[in-house]
């Protein structure tokens, strides 16, 4: 008959063994939208949500602190990734960085 203690290490033994092989979720593919130069290059101060939202995608997450700036990454044309963030005044673009 097995002891508690052997049975104990056994299941100790089984249940760290099984950590090894597992990894934190890692979703195939892109996630959000990554846009690139050339459309980053068509907006401009005066432009409506509509129309940003049109050419680059909506945001991929709300800013619950600041409804009016969205956030994008962009590729360069270097390769490099890159932010990029619109802010809106009155449904309008006013600054792009």
């Amino acid at each position: 008959m097995f002891s508690f203690r052997a049975i104990l290490i056994g299941f100790c033994a089984l249940s760290l063994s099984g950590c090894i092989f597992l990894r934190g979720y890692q979703p195939d593919g892109q996630q959000g939208h990554l846009v690139n130069e050339k459309k980053v290059g068509f907006v401009h101060t005066g432009m409506s949500k509509g129309q940003v939202a049109a050419l680059l995608g909506t945001p991929i997450m709300d800013n619950t602190f600041d409804p009016n700036r969205w956030e994008y990454v962009h590729r360069t044309s270097d390769g490099k990734l890159s932010h990029l963030t619109v802010e809106f005044d009155h449904e309008r673009v006013r600054h792009i960085g």
